[in-house]
């Protein structure tokens, strides 16, 4: 496709050969790393997974299947058929879609430098993206910004209104990583955005996705769930061995373990060791020393480093701070109160408590919210008698969510104390024979 700003062409750019593929290896490893844990996300990765002939994407998904319950796909969309959609469905796999927006905003990628081709490569992507939403197989999307569609207010308009024509498809889940080179490729860095830019555009992105709750795009939820405690969800918040990542492992086609896949292309081998510290006892004592945000960024992805520098952090700093600043005016605005995870006073994920956990405990805030409210459930149903007397209850919740003694409880409540006449410590005032109605202790209650 010779896209644009693909990196890998500055040392793999040459035709490739299948390689040879041990499948026995392949899912003994597979195994090894799912355990009892089938459901997990496994991937078919790349460069173009569809590039690879039918009988041996059949064979992967057929083994994924049978040890994983289902798969995943990162695809550009042009290989596609009605074979492939056959196997998705058989085979329960899901897929990652590889667009920079609409047609006029996707030109870095599919045969830039032949217009005639890239003609047939965008009308392709697209019907067979409107293909797979008629045929109701889960798709996600990622867009890689640069200064195409992301380096200009009108550029970033017409991205906003693809979101939404995205949701209506019923495609709302995706995320917008930065353009990014470890070896600063001339050819790539010229459409990379620099970091006050790519600050601006994703600024702008939060500020447009907040009012559209139900588009789930990274990572402007991803902040949200960090700031708010939550496990992080995305890896680049996380920390990250370059050597023995644990967020994401490579399997390569002779079975041996590889590392990220943002890595992997550069052919390093996975080490057996436990992850090192190396980088984020350097990071803070050095780059990120009194960044308000390192408890919560931890530097960014070292991939992201100037010329792939892993103990560095991010060429994209100063867009990772706009964005948390963003958010955390965003959410002390709902909740002035609110003490979020960077503010507390020690580093809760270097002693290994998390302060959150007892309020927020689901893995993700924006993937998962309605399961906080599963409790809950049955306390919503509206019986029409109570189970003591058979008197009507009126055939409609509580509206304060109390419990009167007629409903059911997902969680015990806290009982008041029932006080008999005790007088003050002056003798004269005397205390009625029931509860204080504002749920404070005068110093005469139990």
């Amino acid at each position: 496709m010779r896209c644009a700003y693909c990196f890998a062409r500055t040392h793999t750019h040459v035709p490739q050969k299948i390689p040879n593929i041990n499948f026995s290896k392949i899912e003994e490893q597979l195994r090894k790393l799912i355990g009892n844990n089938k459901g997990r996300e496994v991937c078919l990765h790349g460069g173009e997974p569809l590039a690879l002939p039918k009988y041996l994407l059949e064979a992967f998904f057929k083994m994924l299947y049978e040890v994983n319950g289902r798969s995943a796909i990162q695809t550009n969309l042009y290989n596609l058929d009605d074979d492939h959609i056959r196997m998705f469905k058989r085979y329960n796999v899901s897929i990652g879609a590889s667009i920079d927006g609409p047609p006029e905003l996707n030109i870095l990628r599919g045969f830039p430098e032949e217009p005639e081709k890239q003609k047939v490569y965008l009308k392709r992507v697209y019907e067979n993206l409107d293909k797979l939403v008629s045929e109701k197989i889960s798709v996600s999307i990622i867009s890689v910004l640069h200064k195409v569609n992301a380096g200009t207010k009108e550029a970033r308009e017409r991205m906003k209104k693809w979101f939404l024509e995205l949701a209506d498809k019923g495609i709302r889940c995706g995320r917008t990583n930065p353009l990014f080179d470890p070896f600063e490729s001339a050819h790539v860095v010229k459409w990379r955005l620099t970091p006050e830019e790519l600050a601006e555009a994703w600024v702008d992105f939060f500020r447009f996705f907040r009012d559209y709750p139900d588009l789930h795009w990274s990572p402007y939820r991803d902040v949200i769930d960090v700031l708010l405690g939550q496990s992080v969800s995305v890896c680049v918040f996380g920390k990250c061995d370059i050597f023995a990542s644990k967020a994401a492992i490579a399997i390569y086609p002779d079975g041996s373990l590889g590392v990220c896949d943002r890595y992997y292309g550069i052919g390093i081998i996975r080490r057996q060791d436990p992850p090192l510290n190396v980088r984020y006892e350097i990071l803070p004592k050095t780059e990120c020393r009194g960044c308000k945000y390192w408890k919560v960024c931890r530097g960014g992805c070292p991939l992201e480093a100037p010329f792939g520098e892993w103990r560095r952090k991010t060429y994209f700093c100063k867009a990772y701070y706009a964005l948390f600043e963003e958010a955390e005016k965003y959410l002390k605005a709902l909740m002035p109160n609110i003490v979020l995870a960077h503010e507390v006073p020690y580093d809760w994920l270097e002693r290994g408590h998390n302060p959150f956990l007892g309020i927020l405990h689901i893995k993700s805030a924006w993937r998962a919210s309605h399961k906080r409210f599963e409790p809950y459930k049955s306390c919503v149903q509206q019986p029409k008698y109570l189970p003591q007397t058979g008197i009507p209850h009126g055939d409609r919740g509580h509206g304060d969510w109390t419990n009167h003694g007629d409903s059911c409880s997902p969680v015990p409540l806290l009982k008041r104390p029932e006080p008999k006449s005790y007088e003050h410590t002056d003798g004269s005032v005397r205390h009625s024979d029931r509860p204080h109605g504002d749920w404070h202790n005068h110093g005469d209650s139990g």
